[in-house]
């Protein structure tokens, strides 16, 4: 029988795709009694250096399903199948027997006086080399450099976060929070097994971005515990990655949960060092947004514009293939309608209401005519806040009224937390003295009061922690 990966003979014993100490293991001899291939191949990746295109080559499966008997996602069931993958794996006729110690050298001593073809790998013929001792120590070493990830895992993995990462945006927390526990457990399963060094770092990437969007769930659902919890994993994910793309998101997702406790300076240091580390592309603008309303909060008018010019200038620096817009899209973007948005925040917060009113009313208007899937609802429903505000500082009190209705339709699912201190300072702002004998603004103020908001204690959903 050829050897489907190198071409050689099993049966004359020139293949060394797959080492004799392999099948004198208990656990090997047990799946080969059973016929069960599922657990052989899992075997095999677990413990030999063959990559899932070698074990197709020699069982006659496809890569893609050695992918998912790998995973579990499937067995090997079919007969025919079955008795095909063990012909072309070379499974001995009869095994090897181990003694009490382990020790098959009464074997191999058999086979020792036989020279093996020089062309089988470079081994020699010398008894060293057939000793099965000799080669255990090699096979230990494949114990200590696990691969149970390839190229179409890791893609598969990237191709579901970016799917993920864009329905976060436009799509109810609610059902996407399961798939992306799923997605995460996943990752940080492959990298807990073991992964070839150019793949870990995706894999590290893929586990620590699924982990910044439970954060962000978190956050949006008013757990601030889990969503701290969820930050310090991506945080971690980041520093083992030594990425800083990863590590500057995960800053900028740090100052974005301190602005909203509200910790302002916390917020401005956090997207300061964010920028630092990034200083262009979606990662860059979101920095340089974050701690411009950071410090519009704190008041200080200098440094908030300043930020807006970094904000402007990253945003002008032609985006790389490893930006993470790029590479996740969705919520990892920070397109034209966010940014409208955000310096609409900055204004109001300076005390430049016509500016803000502009700004907040382009953030709208780009949200409602762009892309479905850029049409952020957490955003557009704080920016129509702002625009409310802008308009009560004005006096247009009708364009109030009209952009407070359109807010209060949002449906529940779609009501972020963030929504809450939001609305209880434009609540305030309609408790104010010029506004108290008007009855259209006491209307408006009751149906804030009734607004209720999204919580985690509401939808029922689980966020469970990183382990």
């Amino acid at each position: 029988m050829i050897c489907g990966n190198c071409g050689h003979d099993h049966t004359k014993r020139k293949c060394g795709c797959i080492p004799d100490v392999f099948w004198q293991q208990a656990d090997v001899r047990e799946a080969v009694a059973r016929s069960d291939v599922t657990r052989i191949v899992r075997l095999l990746r677990a413990r030999t250096d063959l990559t899932q295109e070698a074990i197709a080559n020699m069982t006659g499966l496809s890569q893609g399903m050695v992918s998912q008997v790998e995973s579990g996602k499937r067995s090997l069931r079919n007969q025919t199948k079955k008795s095909r993958a063990l012909e072309g794996l070379g499974v001995p006729q009869v095994l090897p027997q181990e003694s009490a110690c382990g020790d098959t050298r009464t074997d191999v001593d058999q086979r020792s006086s036989v020279p093996m073809d020089p062309t089988s790998h470079g081994m020699s013929s010398h008894p060293c080399f057939s000793d099965p001792t000799s080669s255990a120590g090699s096979l230990g070493l494949l114990h200590c450099l696990p691969d149970t990830a390839d190229d179409l895992v890791v893609g598969m993995l990237t191709d579901e976060l970016r799917q993920l990462a864009s329905a976060y945006v436009h799509h109810p927390l609610p059902p996407l929070v399961p798939r992306l526990v799923a997605l995460r457990n996943r990752a940080f399963g492959y990298c807990r097994s073991g992964a070839r060094p150019r793949l870990l770092q995706r894999l590290l990437l893929a586990a620590g971005a699924s982990t910044l969007l439970l954060a962000h769930a978190a956050q949006n659902l008013g757990d601030r515990y889990a969503a701290s919890a969820h930050l310090a994993a991506a945080r971690r994910c980041a520093e083992y990655a030594e990425h800083d793309q990863l590590r500057s998101w995960v800053l900028g997702s740090a100052a974005l949960f301190a602005e909203w406790l509200p910790a302002p300076d916390t917020a401005a240091q956090h997207a300061s060092h964010s920028y630092t580390l990034m200083s262009s592309g979606h990662t860059a603008i979101r920095a340089a947004a974050v701690e411009a309303r950071a410090f519009a909060r704190l008041g200080d008018r200098t440094r908030a514009l300043q930020a807006l010019d970094r904000l402007q200038h990253a945003d002008a620096i032609e985006r790389t293939h490893d930006d993470f817009g790029i590479t996740f899209g969705g919520l990892f973007t920070f397109p034209q309608a966010k940014q409208e948005f955000y310096r609409g925040s900055v204004h109001l917060l300076l005390g430049d209401t016509a500016t803000a009113r502009h700004h907040a009313a382009a953030a709208l208007k780009a949200y409602r005519s762009g892309p479905a899937q850029e049409r952020s609802y957490g955003d557009e429903a704080l920016a129509c806040v702002d625009l409310v505000t802008a308009l009560l500082r004005l006096g247009d009190l009708e364009g109030a009224e009209r952009g407070l209705s359109a807010l209060l339709q949002l449906p529940k699912e779609k009501r972020i937390q963030q929504l809450f201190p939001a609305l209880a300072a434009l609540s305030q702002l309609l408790s104010q003295p010029q506004f108290r004998r008007n009855a259209h603004v006491r209307e408006m103020r009751e149906r804030i009061r009734c607004y209720r908001v999204l919580d985690v204690s509401m939808t029922g959903i689980a966020l469970p922690l990183p382990q």
